[in-house]
């Protein structure tokens, strides 16, 4: 894992508490309030734009669709959907982009992560239009993502996110995508 990361999530805040609230257990993503979003800015390039978006749009006024931040580096996919059921099928993972995600409207939805992307099984090849894989994992952890917080993703991290947390539920979500090269 990059040195960096590795020193940030040992860090604590002002008040002493540690940066990262959530690690999941044998796997690395990173969970925190949307409030803190900003702190993870010099270990990702290209967030600080993420952050000067999510901070000043008015997410109800803003259609679903691509929103372009910084030409093809930096943009974000808003979505309205219904929670699905979980699919130990359904994992996805990226190459050139890392994903910061934010639910923005409803309940939330419940977002599986698991092991690194080079063990996983495939099941579909990747995509380099769509920047996809879909994968098969044989272990993975689940946690919930709701309105106040943020996961983000990087190309190690498959993930499937849009799961009910009970019943199917509509979600709102802001997906900003950041190019990672």
């Amino acid at each position: 894992m990059n040195d960096t990361i590795t020193q940030h999530l040992k860090s604590k805040n002002k008040r002493g508490v540690a940066k990262c609230r959530f690690v999941v257990s044998l796997f690395i993503m990173i969970y925190d309030a949307i409030e803190n979003l900003a702190q993870y800015a010099p270990l990702l390039p290209g967030l600080e734009k993420a952050v000067a978006f999510i901070a000043r749009k008015d997410f109800s006024q803003l259609p679903d669709g691509c929103v372009e931040i910084d030409e093809n580096r930096v943009f974000a996919n808003v979505q309205t959907y219904d929670t699905k059921p979980i699919d130990m099928r359904g994992f996805e993972a990226h190459r050139k982009y890392a994903d910061v995600q934010i639910v923005i409207g409803g309940e939330g939805e419940l977002c599986g992560v698991a092991m690194p992307t080079e063990e996983q099984t495939p099941v579909t090849p990747y995509d380099e239009t769509k920047d996809v894989l879909f994968c098969a994992p044989p272990l993975c952890e689940w946690f919930r993502l709701t309105p106040g917080f943020f996961a983000i993703f990087l190309p190690q991290d498959a993930h499937e996110p849009g799961r009910q947390l009970g019943e199917v539920s509509k979600v709102r979500k802001c997906v900003v995508k950041i190019r990672l090269d």
